[in-house]
């Protein structure tokens, strides 16, 4: 979410960017919530290899909302 965070920062602010690719872990938070509006944190989490991502709730995801509603 990093990543897609800053260049869709980078796109605000005019760099030519058409689309983003992004993954997700087996927790795949992110892809509830864009897919079905379920944002929300799970009881268990199931770790993964990398634990820079073993997080259940990205902050930049939020960043990517309130950026994306225009506010």
């Amino acid at each position: 979410m990093g990543n897609i965070a800053a260049g869709t920062l980078s796109r605000l602010c005019g760099l030519p960017i058409s689309r983003f690719v992004g993954g997700v872990n087996i927790n795949d938070i992110v892809h509830r919530g864009v897919a079905n509006g379920k944002y929300y944190r799970v009881f268990e989490m199931k770790k993964c290899l990398s634990e820079a991502i073993n997080i259940q709730a990205p902050y930049n995801f939020e960043r990517l909302l309130y950026w994306t509603v225009g506010m």
